[in-house]
């Protein structure tokens, strides 16, 4: 599976998030798309999502499932994290913190 953030008029103001499964060939297939707001968490079937906007280039660090993870904002300031729910668990990832990049 994947997901992606896509500005389908780019105007910045209609933020949709598509998902994607690869089918039986191996390409790779749009299952949803849904408007998003600026920031939430949600868990989507098979995923565990958490997205946000902020100033772009910092970088965003996550929680989810005892794990840290952390994603660098786009030029825009939009940021993603995705990954497997854990099966069994409503845990939702978590926002952390932002900070500015390093060299």
């Amino acid at each position: 599976m994947g997901a992606a953030l896509i500005d389908t008029n780019g105007d910045e103001a209609d933020i949709d998030l598509d998902v994607y499964r690869r089918d039986a060939d191996g390409l790779w297939q749009e299952i949803s798309s849904s408007v998003v707001g600026e920031d939430g968490s949600f868990l989507s079937g098979e995923m565990a999502v958490i997205l946000g906007r902020t100033d772009p280039g910092l970088i965003v660090d996550i929680e989810y499932a005892g794990h840290r993870s952390s994603v660098i904002a786009s030029g825009t300031g939009w940021w993603l994290f995705v990954a497997v729910a854990v099966p069994g668990s409503d845990a939702l990832p978590g926002l952390i913190g932002v900070r500015p990049a390093t060299l």
